[in-house]
């Protein structure tokens, strides 16, 4: 992680969850993430973290729910988060209908 200010530090988040997940097998991918996420905005000491990249959340073979989780991390500090599909007034999407990282939620 980069510090943006004393404040605020930037998470790259795909490739610093990968660094992590390689070692994993793939089961155990999918089940530790969660924790493995946690831990890495456990270990930020800034107030704020800044959340890039967050594509790794929506790999299929994660079986994570990307809003969900990133509601989570949201309750261990303050985040922002860089959403990196599309944004209308009533949906946050990502990819495309038919594709298996593909996800859609209502704005609220």
């Amino acid at each position: 992680p980069s510090h943006l200010s004393e404040e605020i530090t930037l998470l790259e988040l795909s490739e610093e969850l990968c660094e992590h997940l390689l070692p994993l097998s793939r089961g155990d991918r999918s089940r530790k993430a969660p924790d493995i996420l946690a831990k890495m905005l456990n270990c930020i000491a800034s107030e704020v973290v800044w959340i890039d990249r967050i594509q790794i959340l929506f790999e299929p073979s994660l079986e994570l729910d990307p809003l969900r989780q990133l509601q989570e991390l949201a309750r261990i500090k303050p985040i922002i988060a860089i959403w990196p599909g599309q944004l209308t007034e009533q949906f946050l999407t990502f990819s495309v209908p038919g594709r298996a990282d593909y996800q859609s939620y209502t704005a609220n």
